[in-house]
């Protein structure tokens, strides 16, 4: 018995036939990118369906502001709460990632990705240091 609404099946079978994203694809992208892909999304939906204090003291702790923490200078690069800047990463994530990950291997990729925080962070800190009035 089909409790759905009349169009839902048919919207839903389109979808079944449109092809999957290549990140999603098990052969072509390693575990590691997969899963900060999806990580990435989760916190975003997540940031999105809190409302009040909470989406307030979620922005505060992850991304940088003039009253954030100094741990959102370690949490920003993967804790979006806009969707340019998610797009964005995702994107360059999910191609040049995995191209990486792909021809030079995880170890390669994490050094690249783990040199490319870590650098964000240094000029977001300097950044904030110099425009902090």
């Amino acid at each position: 018995m089909n409790r759905l609404p009349g169009g839902v099946n048919q919207s839903l079978s389109m979808l079944k036939s449109m092809p999957m994203p290549a990140v999603f694809k098990k052969e072509s992208t390693p575990a590691l990118i997969k899963n900060l892909f999806l990580g990435q999304l989760a916190f975003y939906g997540f940031y999105h369906l809190v409302s009040g204090p909470s989406h307030m003291k979620l922005k505060r702790y992850f991304t940088v502001s003039p009253e954030s923490s100094l741990i959102s200078l370690a949490t920003f690069h993967l804790c979006h709460t806009s969707a340019l800047p998610l797009a964005v990463n995702l994107g360059m994530l999910g191609t040049v990632g995995t191209y990486i990950a792909r021809t030079g291997g995880i170890g390669t990729f994490t050094s690249v990705f783990g040199m490319g925080c870590a650098a964000a962070s240094l000029a977001v800190a300097i950044d904030a240091r110099s425009n902090s009035s």
